[in-house]
Formats: C-alpha cells, sequence, structure tokens
C-alpha cells in the first residue's frame, strides 16, 4: 500500500524546506542565525484533518481557505497538479525596473539562481535566516516554521531577497504581507505539514521566474 501524501505541498515543499546556508548573516544592525528546527510532537508524522489557513500582517487576522478554489496570480489553483516553471526576465529587460534594484551579482542573477531566495525573519527578538523558492509573482514556498512557530505564533517580519549571495542583494526585497499554512502544523506541530507559503507585497516573479510546483494525493510522483 502506498504511503498516502498528507500535503498537496509536501514534494514540492522538500526543494524548499531548509536550503539554508547555515551560517550567520549580519543585515540592517541584526545578526541572523540559522533558524533552528522545532521540536517534532508525539503525532508528528500522522495522518490526520487539517485546513489551509491565511494570515494577514496587517490586520492580525487568521482566515480558513477553501484550497481547493484559492488561486495564484498565474490563475493557477494550488490542486490543479504539476506547474511549469517560469524563467522571468533578464536584468537588462526593462519590465524588471520598476520592481527591483540591478546589479551583476554573478550566478544567481542566473534562473534558477535568480528565484531562490533567502529570508530574513524576525519572531520577537529571534533573528533567523532560512530560504524558500518562488513559485509566482509574489507567492515563495517554505517550511511552515519559517513563518509559524509553535508556542509563539506568526512571523512578526520576513524579508524576501532572491539571488541573494555573500551580501549582494541583486534583485531587492520583498515584505511579506500574509502567510499560509495549515492548521495541522500550527495547532498540532505535526511535520507533514510544516509547510508555509509567503504572500510578498512585490512582484518579485517579474524578475527573478519561479520554480513550477506540483499538486498530488499520494506519493506517486517521481
Amino acid at each position: 500500500m502506498k504511503k498516502r501524501t498528507l500535503s498537496n505541498f509536501s514534494v514540492a515543499a522538500l526543494l524548499a524546506i531548509n536550503l539554508t546556508t547555515y551560517s550567520q548573516t549580519y543585515r540592517n544592525g541584526h545578526l541572523y542565525n540559522a533558524m533552528p528546527l522545532p521540536e517534532p510532537s508525539t503525532s508528528s508524522m500522522t495522518a490526520m484533518s487539517s485546513k489551509a489557513l491565511s494570515y494577514d500582517m496587517s490586520l492580525g487576522n487568521e482566515q480558513a481557505l477553501d484550497i481547493g478554489v484559492f488561486e495564484l496570480n498565474e490563475e493557477v489553483t494550488l490542486q490543479t497538479g504539476l506547474t511549469k516553471g517560469s524563467p522571468g526576465f533578464h536584468r537588462n529587460e526593462v519590465a524588471t525596473a520598476s520592481t527591483c534594484s540591478l546589479t551583476n551579482p554573478g550566478d544567481s542573477e542566473i534562473y534558477p539562481h535568480k528565484a531562490v531566495v533567502k529570508l530574513f525573519i524576525r519572531f520577537g527578538n529571534q533573528y533567523s535566516v532560512a530560504s524558500g523558492v518562488m513559485i509566482g509573482n509574489r507567492y515563495v514556498m517554505t517550511a511552515g516554521h519559517c513563518v509559524y512557530k509553535p508556542g509563539y505564533g506568526w512571523a512578526d517580519e520576513v524579508e524576501a531577497v532572491p539571488g541573494y549571495h555573500e551580501g549582494s542583494e541583486p534583485f531587492g526585497s520583498s515584505k511579506a504581507v500574509s502567510f499560509l499554512s495549515w492548521t495541522a502544523w500550527t495547532e498540532q506541530r505535526n511535520f507533514a505539514y510544516d509547510l508555509g507559503v509567503i504572500v510578498l507585497d512585490k512582484n518579485m516573479g517579474d524578475c527573478t521566474g519561479s520554480f513550477g510546483f506540483g499538486a498530488k494525493t499520494d506519493d506517486n510522483f517521481f
């Protein structure tokens, strides 16, 4: 019997969870350490019912979502199967000028490297770095514990920097305005649902392109 995948994001999120540079990063007057992994719960990999949950940072409101009808900018629902990524624009194209500050960072300018983002995260007085991948113009897929910390709650600040390399921020940065996760993570600390999506305040994907992602109901993926 095949083991069922417990989330629509499970396979794709494996590519995003903790792709962190495990070192300290000093930025804007703060020292950021690698995001620590939370302790698993006793039911950390047990199948359970879970709802998609959104959190609006400006309002401080949580809202349960009907994940079957929630749509990304590109009108791709999260349950339509595999979605092809996009390489985005090159840095010399005028279309990037409105959302990017462009310099030559080397390889991180090239797709797919530029669609990987470094995340600068604050939970209270804890400053951490993690990473994720662009999956749309304004969407970053990452781990659930990068947006929701058990015992604390939702992150106070998240800033995404695509193509970050040794202090270079070739495409500028964008701040989170809302988060998506699953109640099985936020309420149960179930690692099978340790998945999150960050909604940004800029269309960074216009500059960087995005990765594809998949929605599967079982583990028959590869």
